[in-house]
């Protein structure tokens, strides 16, 4: 299955919330309440969408996949994006860091506990710059360029997923 066929049936089963921004959600709940991420997430789906999810299984898949990417030591790991132009996948990596941001407020989750804290507040603090930034097609920019910068964005916020990840499963081992 391509990954914008599964992009597309998550679109059908988040009705009111975008499948990146749902995935980035999904992530603090992993790193904040590991052995309940699954339970408090659709919870938390289903209030912010009005109760509008339409199948369990799709997202638990998206739970499994995303936990065992997260887990694997290739670093595998890729936010959930579609395939279309830059714009559109700049945008959904922009609703990714913010289901991010709100997860993780919603979540409480203390990164000054973390080892890795000033590298984890600097990567939150771009984050949370990267998803205020407007980003629109012009004719004179060279989308070659454009995609150049996307792709070293996304393996930053790729990077910085997997940091504050790990610092937290450490944390929780150590406590």
């Amino acid at each position: 299955m391509s990954d914008e066929i599964l992009y597309s049936e998550y679109e059908d089963v988040l009705v009111g919330i975008n499948p990146s921004e749902a995935q980035g959600m999904l992530i603090s709940y992993i790193c904040a309440e590991p052995n309940e991420a699954i339970l408090l997430w659709i919870k938390e789906l289903s209030r912010i969408t009005n109760d509008g999810i339409k199948e369990g299984d799709l997202l638990v898949a998206l739970y499994k996949d995303t936990v065992q990417a997260l887990n694997d030591l290739d670093f595998t790991f890729s936010p959930l994006l579609p395939e279309a132009d830059v714009y559109q996948r700049i945008k959904a990596l922009q609703q990714f860091a913010e289901g991010l941001i709100y997860g993780i407020g919603i979540n409480h989750l203390k990164l000054e506990n973390l080892t890795v804290e000033n590298d984890a507040y600097e990567f939150m603090n771009d984050l949370i710059e990267f998803t205020h930034t407007t980003f629109e097609a012009e004719d004179e920019v060279n989308d070659e360029e454009t995609e150049q910068d996307f792709e070293e964005i996304l393996e930053f916020v790729r990077m910085g997923i997997l940091l504050i990840y790990h610092e937290t499963l450490n944390q929780g081992k150590r406590e």
